[in-house]
């Protein structure tokens, strides 16, 4: 359960920072997640300034550039807006990926993740799984906007069950305190069980 009240006490502490800005228009927005949600080594020479433009249809992509990356925006954020850093590594500290941290190396212009035993590895060296669930958290926590919809394709790359589980009840949390739809695609029972009957479609071949 501690991935649902991180993400559930980083919401609101996202309210009480204002943080990210809302989106210049207020509007909702079309959010797409492909089903290859990885991240990709990036380096780079200078800190980047990271902003959320607004678009009414925005896709997750897996860049190779520095700029527009999540190491990116980490390093602007603690470089830049303190506030802001705070809730990402709140909330990044918090997914319950076996006690990994994730702390900014202003040096080497890379967001290091500490494990529980004290090694240190960049972001990039995270396990496919827990990459799917760090992008999903961060990104919906950066872009969301009520009245939303948010397509994900393939919710349970490289996860657990158990994980599984965890996503869609964190998913269903921010539903609770952020209004949107949501619409996902997966071959994953544990995910119809946490989604309900009632709303779901089974698709077979004609």
């Amino acid at each position: 359960m501690k991935l649902i009240q991180e993400v559930h006490t980083s919401l609101s502490r996202k309210a009480e920072l204002g943080f990210p800005p809302r989106m210049p228009s207020g509007l909702p927005s079309v959010l797409f997640f492909p089903h290859y949600r990885v991240i990709r080594p990036t380096t780079g020479d200078q800190v980047q300034r990271e902003t959320n433009v607004y678009r009414w249809v925005h896709r997750f992509e897996s860049i190779n550039t520095f700029a527009g990356s999540l190491n990116s925006a980490f390093i602007w954020l603690e470089y830049a807006e303190p506030d802001g850093y705070a809730w990402l590594k709140e909330l990044s500290d918090g997914l319950d990926l076996d006690g990994k941290t994730f702390n900014v190396d202003r040096k080497s212009l890379q967001v290091l993740v500490t494990t529980r035993g004290g090694a240190t590895h960049p972001l990039e060296y995270l396990s496919s799984g827990e990459q799917n669930i760090l992008v999903l958290a961060i990104e919906l926590g950066r872009r969301l906007v009520p009245g939303s919809v948010v397509l994900i394709d393939e919710i349970e790359n490289s996860l657990h069950p158990a994980f599984q589980v965890k996503l869609g009840q964190m998913l269903l949390e921010m539903q609770r305190r952020v209004p949107f739809q949501l619409i996902v695609t997966t071959h994953a029972p544990a995910l119809l069980d946490v989604f309900g009957a009632d709303r779901t479609l089974l698709l077979t071949e004609f």
